[in-house]
Formats: structure tokens, sequence, C-alpha cells
């Protein structure tokens, strides 16, 4: 069933429209899912920061275009609840092909209204297809506006091991800080994949079906390695 989208308005200063009420998967309710929109900036930037591979480095995953293109007018809506969007929280999945260590993750985190933070997770999957035990958690702050491209949020993880053909999850939270009031966007691949995604609008972790996952990376080293 394609998403039915409900526009709750426009903030003046992102001329953001968020999409509330999505139809979900099977038996999920509505106050699940959430999609944030953003309507054409004039003036906004379209440059490319491409970020090389750290030497040394392997590429574990990675669903980013070009440059590090991504969808910067739509995107996984990542808001606390005293955003005007309420409570949401994304996870989208990945399996390395081999073994591995962590080193960063990559996404493309836009920043929409309220104060500029939020968290990073590294999740294992909890055997029945959705987020499990935290492997890591990281803090990042002054996201790129939404509706911009190509800056990343980057992470660092030190080293954290994952398994060949295991699934993994990224978790992005807003916040937390004081204010209650953060809403981000994980904005949409352009690259066609369709990684299992699971929102949560308060009521715990629902897969996702018929949109593009967020668009991240995730880079290390090979499964002996050190940290230089």
């Amino acid at each position: 069933m394609s998403p039915v989208r409900k526009g709750v308005g426009c903030i003046a200063l992102a001329a953001v429209v968020a999409g509330l009420g999505l139809t979900s998967a099977a038996g999920a309710s509505s106050s699940d899912r959430a999609i944030t929109r953003v309507l054409p900036l004039a003036g906004a930037s379209t440059s490319s920061t491409v970020s090389a591979l750290p030497l040394g480095s392997v590429l574990i995953y990675s669903n980013l275009g070009a440059g590090n293109n991504y969808n910067s007018g739509i995107g996984w809506t990542v808001s606390e609840s005293g955003s005007p969007p309420g409570f949401f929280r994304v996870a989208t999945s990945f399996v390395p092909s081999s073994g591995a260590q962590v080193t960063q993750i990559d996404l493309a985190l836009g920043h929409v209204s309220g104060t500029n933070n939020a968290t990073i997770r590294l999740a294992q999957d909890n055997g029945a297809g959705l987020p499990g035990a935290i492997l890591g958690t990281f803090s990042v702050f002054l996201q790129p506006t939404f509706g911009t491209c190509c800056t990343l949020t980057t992470v660092h993880t030190n080293l954290i091991p994952v398994g060949a053909g295991h699934k993994y999850w990224v978790i992005a939270t807003a916040g937390p800080n004081g204010t209650n009031n953060t809403w981000d966007a994980w904005n949409f691949n352009t690259t066609g994949v369709t990684s299992t995604t699971a929102s949560d609008g308060g009521s715990g972790f629902v897969v996702q079906v018929g949109d593009p996952s967020g668009a991240f990376d995730v880079i290390g080293c090979a499964k002996l390695c050190k940290v230089q």
C-alpha cells in the first residue's frame, strides 16, 4: 500500500513539511511512522563533500551515492517528544559481507529545528529482525541543515567487531538535551537501496516497508587491526 502522507504545515525557517500518520507495516500503529519533507530552498547548497576512506580502512557497508550523494528533500523523522512531530527514532540495518571492526559511521542526518544534537547507536539484531543489544552509543552535534547536500554526520566508534552475514543496526535518536525540542531527519538514499528500516513512535520499533532507507556508510578495518 502506498504511504498516505498528511501534511501538517510549513515552518518558515526551513520550509519543512512533516508527513505524519503514514500507513505502516501490517498491524503497526500509524503513530510509529513519520517522514519529514523539505520544499526546495532558494540557494540551497548542492555541492558534495567527499570523505576519502581513511588509510588502511575498508568499506563495510554503504548506500551513499557518488560524492556522498543522498536525497536532501525527504527523510525519516528523528525527533524528541517536545518537537512538532513528537517522538520518533529510526534504525536502519546492514549486513557485513566479511568480519571486520567498525571504526566510523557516516550518516545523512540533517537538522530541522530545536537544539542541534543527536545520539547514534550501533546495535546487534535481536534475532527477530529488530534492533537488539547496543554495541556502542555516540553523541553528535551541529548536524548540517536538512534540505542541503552532501555533508555527512560522522561518529568515530573505536573498534567494534561485526561478523560476516549477521545483521546490525544503526539507530538515530534526537537529543537528549534540556529543551526536548530537537527535530532532525535522516535523509533517504538515492541508490534505490531498501535495507530494512525500523521506526519507533514511542511504542517500540516497527519494521517499515515501501520507502528507501536512510543514507549512511559503515567504515572499519580488517578483523585483526588496531587503532593507529
